[in-house]
């Protein structure tokens, strides 16, 4: 028979156990961190495979950018930007809160029947307009009109535009006043 002695007092044996608790509580946590590194570790490694995989996709790509699908695409993407550009334009006079009519029935008004125009295009209250002026007389004379009338301003006509005598085709910006953009909403 085996008789066993215990000559540590009581709050020593507390501390010892406590002791062989808290050696193992940190092991775990020492366990939990390794694996947590490693975890993320893999992570990592499988994201830099991950883009590096995806680079050599996109290389290849690019490198068989002849093939009909990405041409397809690409086309698709620049049509897709132009037409954003044009809602957009859109979108600034729909914000501007602009009632055009008016302003381009005064200056449909102050234009001679001699002139024809084939465009009109506008940035802001900017304009351009584009043409067939019958004569070079006409024309300076347009460009007089438009000139007087306080609703119009900064017209030019670059000078390579009036040098010929006949069937001269002419560009022509303008700027629109606000306010009298303004005063014809009121009325």
């Amino acid at each position: 028979m085996k008789i066993r002695l215990n000559l540590l007092p009581k709050s020593r044996e507390n501390k010892i156990k406590n002791k062989k608790i808290l050696k193992f509580v940190i092991l775990q946590e020492v366990m939990i961190i390794i694996i947590t590194v490693l975890f993320f570790g893999v992570v990592k490694g499988i994201d830099t495979i991950a883009n590096f995989q995806l680079d050599g996709v996109n290389q290849q790509i690019s490198s068989n950018g002849t093939k009909g699908d990405y041409i397809e695409i690409k086309k698709y993407e620049d049509d897709l930007k132009e037409v954003k550009t044009k809602v957009d334009f859109i979108n600034k006079i729909q914000k501007l809160n602009v009632n055009w009519v008016p302003a381009l029935n005064k200056l449909a008004q102050l234009l001679p029947q001699e002139v024809t125009l084939n465009s009109l295009n506008g940035n802001g209250y900017s304009l351009t307009l584009k043409g067939i002026a019958k004569n070079r007389d006409i024309l300076i004379k347009m460009k007089e009109d438009i000139q007087k009338d306080q609703c119009f301003k900064n017209v030019d006509i670059p000078l390579n535009n009036i040098v010929l005598r006949e069937d001269i085709d002419f560009e022509l910006t303008l700027n629109i006043d606000r306010k009298c953009l303004n005063n014809y909403e009121k009325k």
